[in-house]
């Protein structure tokens, strides 16, 4: 099996380890391969709408009869995929029709069964599945969104089973991927993009790369507290971090309850517990595993505390208070905006959560990073060491931690460095000021 990052082109009987989002492979290419990978294309690029489209659906007798459009939207490029979560039911399909960027029709396919009540409608980024008949397929070329996060499946048979075959990340020039595996098998093969919504509660990832940065804050630094000693971390292994809080709508497909206080389906869920979030992981590993989306030593958790300073500042060297330098207003996070940090300009106070993913990314694409809801981390609160760490994890028993601030904050709490330690409740602790987002990880 070879895992190409890049196009690539090895001369014949090339043998190398390769190491590829943490994955040791011998690579060993038979005589007979050609250097030459022919090349099978499937566009992942992803719509880009200025503003999504939103409609509501009618359930008849367990199925769906209809979308109306509330919104068509604007800025689409291709057509949206069209989820519908909730409901009870299952098996709708739909035809996406557009003219020029806008969605004007959403016609039915199929109704599905078994919708006991009319489910969420959500317009969001196709998934994308390519079949090709691989008896004689030196390579498959894959193109589409710098790194975007294929995972790839194989079956003998274009109705499967599919079998889980293995990730890949596409570069600024695609990614190669050839199955040296097959020998003479036919096979068929099928790849879907884990950086759109699928039949999960997973949203979009991002790769965090391994590094070294300065955790905690100097202390010149404006609105710092005692616990918050600056210290080097390095972090061995990169992983995938979700780009977004996770969602009401998110959360209810893998719990099936909603504990929010703000309700609204792409409203970051809160009045979570620790406990309830670990759940959460736990339950979608198995789901993303059953549908071939990760591989079976990968796991969803709550982020440590290293790994969500390190996604927070973005990669920044210079360790400034926030992403954004060193002054945070509330148009670029939800806070309270009548207290902005360290002398950006007063700005609103919605006293509320909102949408998830709808202020400015870091430098690391990530949204959210600061205000909105404050986000679990795995471990407990302990005081940090003087000294440089590798892949830290905290206490197991103690104060339940957590980060970033929320709508309710002031722009000081946050700050990438502020700690948000929380007394351990027996019942667990819950409040709407409380949500998380996951990780994707190799256990050990």
């Amino acid at each position: 099996m070879l895992r190409v990052l890049g196009y690539f082109l090895r001369p014949r009987n090339w043998s190398s380890t390769s190491r590829s989002l943490g994955h040791r492979r011998r690579l060993s290419e038979p005589s007979t391969l050609s250097t030459q990978l022919s090349a099978f294309l499937f566009s992942l690029l992803p719509l880009s709408a200025a503003t999504p489209a939103t409609g509501t659906a009618t359930v008849v007798a367990g199925r769906i009869t209809g979308v109306v459009l509330t919104s068509g939207g604007s800025g689409y490029a291709t057509r949206p995929w069209v989820r519908f979560i909730g409901g009870g039911g299952k098996g709708a399909e739909v035809e996406v029709i557009l003219e020029a960027d806008r969605v004007v029709d959403v016609r039915i396919l199929q109704g599905g069964s078994g919708y006991t009540n009319a489910p969420t409608v959500t317009f969001t980024w196709p998934p994308v599945t390519l079949d090709v008949a691989a008896r004689w397929v030196p390579g498959l070329t894959f193109q589409g969104l710098p790194g975007t996060r294929v995972a790839v499946q194989w079956a003998t048979n274009s109705l499967g089973p599919w079998h889980y075959w293995t990730h890949i990340t596409l570069g600024t020039n695609g990614a190669t991927l050839a199955d040296f595996d097959a020998g003479n098998e036919t096979r068929f093969y099928r790849s879907a993009s884990s950086v759109v919504q699928l039949e999960t509660g997973v949203g979009m990832l991002v790769w965090i790369p391994p590094g070294r940065f300065q955790m905690g804050s100097p202390n010149n630094e404006p609105g710092r507290s005692d616990d918050e000693t600056p210290h080097a971390v390095t972090l061995s292994k990169g992983f995938w971090m979700g780009r977004c809080e996770v969602s009401q709508a998110e959360y209810a497909f893998v719990m099936g309850s909603n504990p929010s206080y703000f309700k609204g389906p792409n409203l970051p869920v809160e009045r979570v517990g620790w406990t309830e979030a670990t759940e959460y992981c736990r339950r979608l590993t198995l789901l993303d595993r059953a549908a071939g989306r990760i591989a079976a030593h990968e796991v969803y958790r709550l982020p440590t505390e290293a790994q969500w300073e390190s996604s927070a500042r973005g990669g920044d060297p210079e360790s400034t208070a926030t992403a954004y330098g060193a002054q945070l207003g509330s148009r670029l996070a939800n806070f309270n905006g009548d207290f902005p940090y360290n002398g950006a300009a007063k700005g609103p106070y919605l006293r509320s959560t909102v949408a998830v993913g709808l202020y400015a990314p870091n430098a690391w694409l990530l949204l959210d990073m600061y205000g909105n809801v404050a986000e679990w981390c795995r471990d407990r609160y302990v005081a940090y060491p003087t000294r440089a760490v590798t892949d830290p994890v905290g206490g197991t028993v103690g104060d339940e931690l957590a980060r970033g601030g929320s709508y309710y904050s002031l722009g000081d709490a946050c700050r990438s460095a502020a700690r948000w330690p929380l007394p351990y409740l027996p019942g667990g602790y819950r409040s709407a000021q409380l949500g998380f987002r996951v990780v994707l990880v190799e256990e050990p």
